[in-house]
């Protein structure tokens, strides 16, 4: 019997040959791919859903550890589901 994908079928990430794209991505790297491609059309803010306090955290957590906003957010996203049982 054929076994037929269910679901929808993956879209295809800009920039990258369909060939290359790996048949799995992780949550981390769909997240940021996902925000790339947000941030490239030009309608993706953070802090349009990250309330002002929080945003100014992670700006200068990013600032003193010289990385980015978003390498941050995944930092603390890792280190969330690290502490669930």
């Amino acid at each position: 019997m054929i076994e037929k994908r269910r679901g929808r079928p993956r879209k295809k990430t800009p920039g990258m040959d369909i060939k290359e794209q790996p048949e799995v991505l992780t949550p981390t790297e769909r997240q940021r791919l996902f925000r790339a491609r947000m941030e490239a059309e030009g309608n993706y803010h953070l802090s349009t859903w990250i309330k002002e306090e929080v945003m100014a955290w992670l700006k200068e957590q990013a600032q003193e550890r010289e990385i980015s906003v978003g390498d941050v957010i995944n930092e603390v996203v890792e280190t969330k589901i690290k502490k669930k049982p």
